[in-house]
């Protein structure tokens, strides 16, 4: 499962998971293009083509969203990668 998780969040499947990685996540499940992704759109985004990600999904929207309003916005991308980047590449 973690694996499915890694190849649908590498989005460039470069085999490492970057910025870029993270905000190319955010304008796929944008679908209504408001500017922010809602919690049903992230897990439609995740979990339509791999059902069983919905779990996975739901812990990982949480995860992203660092201000914890329920919506990711373009400031949680960038604080979330640069709360996970380890060698600040």
């Amino acid at each position: 499962m973690v694996e499915g998780l890694f190849t649908t969040a590498d989005v460039n499947q470069d085999g490492h998971f970057g910025a870029d990685d993270v905000e190319a996540i955010f304008e796929q499940c944008d679908i209504n293009h408001d500017s922010a992704v809602s919690k049903s759109e992230f897990e439609r985004c995740f979990s339509e083509d791999a059902p069983d990600m919905m779990m996975v999904a739901d812990g990982f929207f949480l995860d992203l969203d660092m201000d914890k309003n329920g919506v990711l916005e373009q400031g949680d991308t960038q604080l979330y990668y640069d709360k996970i980047d380890q060698n600040g590449i």
